[in-house]
């Protein structure tokens, strides 16, 4: 399965809602082929760094990640692992 498209859209999308200095999407859905409750959506891993994630709480980061990924989840990506930072994280 290729998800070269859909990675590009998620980057541009990211790239949208956030002020980012670095966005890293790993492919990891071969590693899920045939798992019950695989619905055949992509298996991510997403590294993101931005200002915007300043002060908030890993959770608070993912919400407004999965916010801005509305419509992707759970058809187009299945599975999203997520390393969200700011850059005085780094």
């Amino acid at each position: 399965m290729n998800n070269d498209k859909l990675i590009s859209e998620v980057k541009e999308l990211l790239s949208k809602c956030f002020n980012t200095t670095r966005i890293k999407i790993i492919d990891d859905s071969e590693n899920h082929v045939g798992h019950s409750g695989n619905s055949g959506g992509a298996h991510l891993n997403l590294e993101i760094v931005s200002v915007d994630f300043e002060g908030l709480s890993r959770v608070e980061r993912h919400k407004f990640i999965y916010k801005c990924l509305d419509g992707f989840i759970p058809e187009k990506i299945h599975a999203l692992k997520v390393l969200a930072l700011s850059p005085s994280e780094l």
